[in-house]
Order: C-alpha cells, then sequence, then structure tokens
C-alpha cells in the first residue's frame, strides 16, 4: 500500500510537538487566510523537522487544519499565533496540495454565488478535506487516470555496500470488471537510480523524439559531492528524478495501462503494475462489498478468515514468512530533504519558543496503543523508540535481525521515534 501523500490527493496528517521549531517557512494563503508552506529549514540539531521527515507533505502544500479547527477562514497571523501556543500539548496539522485547495475555494465561491441568487439548496462545505456531502471535494475523483511521484528516498544498509533507493508512489484508477464502478489501485516500489536510468534508456528507444521532447535530460550520474549517499545530496537527486518524472509521464499514453498496446511496457513492468492491479483485485474479492454496501454472510466469513491470516503472518519475523520480501522493502530508511533556502519577507517560521498565546484549538484524542499483544521479538525494538533512538537506527538493526520494520506501525505509538521531531 502506498503511503499518504499530497502529491497524489491525499490530505497528509503529521503529529507535532507542543513546542517547535518544526522546519518549516510558512506564508499566507490566498487572501491571507490559512498557510502555505514555503521552504524546509533545518532544526538546531541539523535534522528534519517532523513536517519534511513525513515524506507526505511537499513545498507548496497548504495547512488547512489544526487538530479539530479548520483554518481556511482564519487570518495567517491567527494561524501562526495558534501554532506558536505552547498550551496546546499535540498540535496535529493537516495539509492538502494547492490544487485541492484552490478547488475548494473556486467551489465555495460559486457555492456563495447561488447562494445569492436564490438557487441554491443543501449546505456549505465545511473544509477543503472534506467534512459535508456538499464538498466538490470530499467526493472527487482521481483527476488523471494514473498519477506517481517520487516521494522519498532512503539509504539501504542491508547488503554489504549501501546505496540509495527512491520510493515511486503510484495511484491507477481502473475500472471494475463486475460492476461499471471505478476503483483506485495505490502502491509504492523502492527503485535504485542505476534501474531509473535503465528505464530511461529502454524508453528513449521506443518513443524517441516523444520523450526528447517532454523530458531532454535524464538527471546526471557524475557529481562532485565526496559522498553520494550524503543527506543533501540524496535529497537533491529525489527532487531532479521527481522533476523528471513527472516530465515523463507527460508524454501522450505512455502510462495509459489500460491498454497494454499504447503504453510503454518498460514502464509498466519498472512499476509492478500487473502484479499490484490483480492484488487489488484479489482483495476485492475476497473482502469486497456487495452492491448496495453490505456483505453477504459468506464474503464476510472470508474476508475475517483473510483478515486473521494477515494478521498472524505479520506477527512474525520477515525471515520466517513466506516469500518475505527483499531488500527494499525492510531496508533501513534515512532522512532525504533539501537544505534550507533563503528567507523571504512574508514567510514565517515555525519556532515557538516564546510566543504569546492565542486561540487554543480542541485537541484530539488518541487511544493508547495495546501492547498485551507485542510479539517478544518486537518489544526490545519499540523500547529503543521510547530511549530517545532515532527510528532510521532501529529499523536498521530490525533488518539485520530479521525482524519487519513494519511491525513499528503495527504495535508502535507511530511517534516515528527519538530524536528532536
Amino acid at each position: 500500500m502506498s503511503a499518504m501523500t499530497t502529491a497524489l490527493g491525499d490530505e497528509v496528517t503529521v503529529d507535532v510537538g507542543q513546542q517547535g521549531p518544526y522546519g518549516a517557512l510558512l506564508r499566507a494563503g490566498p487572501s491571507g487566510n490559512a498557510a502555505v508552506l514555503v521552504a524546509w529549514e533545518r532544526l538546531p540539531s541539523g535534522k528534519f523537522g517532523p513536517i519534511q521527515k513525513s515524506g507526505g507533505v511537499r513545498l507548496g502544500d497548504v495547512l488547512v487544519r489544526l487538530n479539530s479547527v479548520e483554518l481556511h477562514q482564519r487570518r495567517f497571523e491567527d494561524v501562526m499565533t495558534m501554532l506558536r501556543n505552547p498550551g496546546i500539548l499535540n498540535k496535529r496539522l493537516t495539509f492538502v496540495s494547492k490544487d485541492r485547495y484552490m478547488s475548494f475555494l473556486a467551489s465555495q465561491n460559486s457555492h456563495a454565488n447561488m447562494m445569492r441568487g436564490g438557487t441554491a439548496s443543501g449546505s456549505k462545505s465545511s473544509s477543503p478535506t472534506g467534512g459535508s456531502k456538499s464538498s466538490t471535494l470530499s467526493n472527487a475523483k482521481q483527476s488523471k487516470p494514473f498519477m506517481s511521484v517520487i516521494r522519498r528516498a532512503r539509504v539501504n544498509q542491508e547488503g554489504k555496500s549501501p546505496f540509495a533507493e527512491y520510493e515511486v508512489s503510484c495511484s491507477l484508477r481502473v475500472l471494475s470488471r463486475k460492476v461499471e464502478t471505478e476503483r483506485v489501485v495505490r502502491w509504492s516500489v523502492w527503485k535504485r537510480y542505476s534501474e531509473f536510468e535503465s528505464l530511461d534508456k529502454a524508453m528513449r528507444a521506443d518513443f524517441g523524439w516523444q520523450i526528447e521532447a517532454k523530458a531532454k535530460n535524464f538527471p546526471s550520474k557524475n557529481s562532485f559531492t565526496f559522498s553520494k549517499l550524503s543527506v543533501d545530496f540524496v535529497e537533491k537527486r529525489r527532487a531532479e528524478l521527481d522533476t523528471y518524472w513527472q516530465a515523463m509521464l507527460s508524454v501522450d499514453r505512455i502510462a495509459d495501462f489500460s491498454k497494454s498496446h499504447h503504453c510503454s511496457s518498460d514502464l509498466r513492468a519498472f512499476l509492478e503494475v500487473a502484479g499490484h492491479v490483480n492484488s487489488s483485485s484479489e482483495q476485492q474479492s475476497e473482502g469486497g462489498e456487495q452492491p448496495g454496501g453490505r456483505q453477504s454472510g459468506r464474503t464476510a466469513a472470508a474476508a475475517n478468515a483473510s483478515a486473521a491470516r494477515r494478521r498472524k503472518m505479520s506477527a512474525r519475523p520477515s525471515s520466517m514468512r513466506k516469500g518475505a520480501p527483499g531488500r527494499r522493502s525492510s531496508a533501513a530508511g534515512s532522512d532525504s530533504r533539501s537544505p534550507p533556502p533563503q528567507r523571504d519577507r512574508g514567510q514565517e517560521s515555525l519556532d515557538t519558543s516564546a510566543r504569546p498565546q492565542g486561540d487554543q484549538p480542541q485537541q484530539s484524542q488518541q487511544p493508547p496503543a495495546a501492547s498485551a499483544s507485542v510479539p517478544e521479538e518486537v518489544k526490545p525494538f519499540l523500547k529503543m523508540l521510547k530511549m530517545g533512538i532515532p527510528r532510521p537506527a532501529v529499523e536498521m538493526k530490525m533488518g539485520m535481525a530479521g525482524v519487519d520494520p513494519g511491525l513499528l506501525d503495527q504495535y508502535g505509538d507511530g511517534d516515528g521515534g527519538g530524536g528532536e521531531g
């Protein structure tokens, strides 16, 4: 399953601490409301802030909610006051892409005009993340049949020599075979630079001038850096690959996977499209809903049995599972983001030390994670997180011990480990 990212139309929520800095620069959004993310900055410790480290938020995204408080009608100054308020113990920030936010504002304006003309019915949509049934965003379909982004990077420490690899998040709209409805399949694959390079050569051989016109230059292999595994270099290469990736996907029909004779067979194999679409279809047939939204007794029983099998398998060490994932699924991650740019006028940092208090939105309540059923092989690593050891280091230890790092998400508290955020 692909992780959430605003680049694919998701709303992404990030939990941050009581006080900053949070490693982000904001400025006022359209009409002076909400807040737009314009740049990253390092924490005093040299680490990345919690928003950047999440990997799902990108520059240009809009902060639309703080805990339960909607911000699209809040002035930027009020938003910053709330963010800097140390009286709010836990802050949960929700971001959406600029396109999604602007679509929401357009729907708001259209609704207001209809109300003034006396032709509107129903209630006004309450937030850019959905909320009421009249919202055009809460039930909006994916705008393109296929969307993809180079979401994040990490350094794989599993083999003899470490190497960088990049997560390609994908979202494909497919037509259901049984009923005339559409569904969206989401997944991610991890690829090395050399694999992107091989794909580029193969597609240029097939598509020729079309690739040259859209994506003239593939990111250079040569560099003047001493370490190609440094955080700054890996993030710089991720950004370059993503720019190339978006240009390449703009080639007509190159990613039209519904018609195999149109799309690039090399790209289809690179993204492992067939396997993920078929896997999604099997899961839907096992536990999918019947027309009308209800499950039959037999279907529900099959879904419950399948879910029980998956839970049982996930509790085992990865080395004991049949078809245990290779280097890409268990490699330890390292944060890879860009260095801080210069701050312009109108931008404000989320440094919350010694700031005045303002409105205090309602804090979200998180149920405590159950630990009674935590497998014995996972407990030492959860303890390491509580001791403040960074999550990437813990994941690397788990990989060396043959324990799936994904179990941290299942049994941990989701805070990402130690460090400053």
